[in-house]
């Protein structure tokens, strides 16, 4: 919790937590000025580990409004959850039947809360940034068989594991407005995206002399969240340059992992490929009574989309004789 007259805030816990929630209340005066202003973020270290949920209260109810947020050096206010990626194995090679291993699936990222009431944001690049970011899938193990006895040396690759879905977000926005002091950066003053991760490869498979082959399939893509903002009162972002977007919501699905190779003297088989993930929902909600202003020229006022993750490839097979089979796309 930060009370009083905070000029710059930056949380980034060098350890796992499940939530992280920023309280800043009690402000005196009408404005304050900082570096950055807020930020919070969770980008855990094990593999596979789900980020944190963030919550950013900023509260005026004690201040002069409009209560001026002033950045000398990028953006307002930031929340940043991002799942670890999973962990891809070493191969397995040897004599006789091999597999590779699973990869591990991708960490989810954070929920995203932003409540921000009677503000106005003076920033070179950023007003808020939010975004929310599943962990990529690992890729599969090779699965390498180098010798062995009819019917009992086969490779078999392993499969890619998923990637991690992409964390909801809400922000809640009442008599919020944005200008840029600067025309150094381009970009977006109000950013926000979930974004799952995505599927890891599958693993290839390699066996000699007269032993199939199958490579791993790969992994699917993580599920972008749902958003939503609502706005009350005013809403005004002004970018400043023409040919600037002032505001981009998108929830976007990850793409699926590749299938494996597989290689082999006799008969080859490749993995096939994990599908896209899906965009999440995504709702830009003004209240009744609301006033919306994006100030731009020759640009987009606000971009809103959901978009699906391209599905991965197939994997190719190769042999020496015999068959081979590529893995379905």
């Amino acid at each position: 919790m930060c009370t009083g007259e905070p000029g710059y805030v930056y949380v980034w816990p060098s350890i796992d937590y499940n939530s992280i929630t920023v309280t800043v209340k009690d402000l005196s005066g009408d404005s304050l000025t900082g570096h950055d202003a807020f930020k919070i973020r969770s980008a855990p270290t094990d593999e596979g580990t789900d980020a944190a949920d963030l919550t950013l209260d900023f509260n005026t109810d004690q201040a002069q409004t409009p209560f001026t947020v002033t950045v000398a050096e990028y953006l307002a206010f930031e929340l940043y959850s991002h799942g670890q990626y999973g962990e891809s194995p070493s191969e397995n090679k040897g004599g006789g039947q091999r597999r590779g291993h699973t990869g591990g699936d991708g960490g989810k990222g954070g929920d995203l809360s932003i409540i921000i009431s009677d503000v106005t944001a003076s920033v070179p690049a950023k007003a808020i940034w939010a975004y929310t970011w599943g962990g990529d899938g690992g890729n599969g193990a090779e699965g390498w068989s180098t010798t062995g006895t009819v019917g009992s040396a086969n490779g078999y690759g392993g499969d890619g594991g998923s990637g991690g879905a992409g964390g909801d977000i809400t922000l809640d926005l009442t008599n919020f407005a944005a200008t840029r002091n600067s025309d150094e950066y381009e970009g977006e003053m109000l950013d926000v995206l979930s974004q799952g991760g995505n599927g890891g490869d599958g693993g290839a498979a390699k066996a000699t002399s007269f032993y199939e082959t199958y490579g791993g399939d790969g992994g699917n893509g993580g599920d972008g969240g749902d958003i939503q903002i609502t706005v009350s009162g005013y809403f005004d972002i002004e970018p400043n340059q023409g040919s600037v977007d002032a505001i981009f919501i998108s929830s976007n699905g990850g793409d699926g992992g590749d299938g494996g190779k597989g290689y082999a003297s006799y008969v080859a088989h490749g993995g096939d490929a994990g599908r896209g993930g899906d965009g999440g929902d995504v709702v830009f909600e003004a209240e009744e009574g609301a006033t919306i202003m994006a100030s731009v020229n020759e640009a987009t006022p606000i971009i809103i989309q959901s978009v699906a993750g391209d599905g991965g490839q197939g994997g190719d097979a190769s042999n020496d004789f015999g068959n081979s089979h590529g893995g379905d796309g």
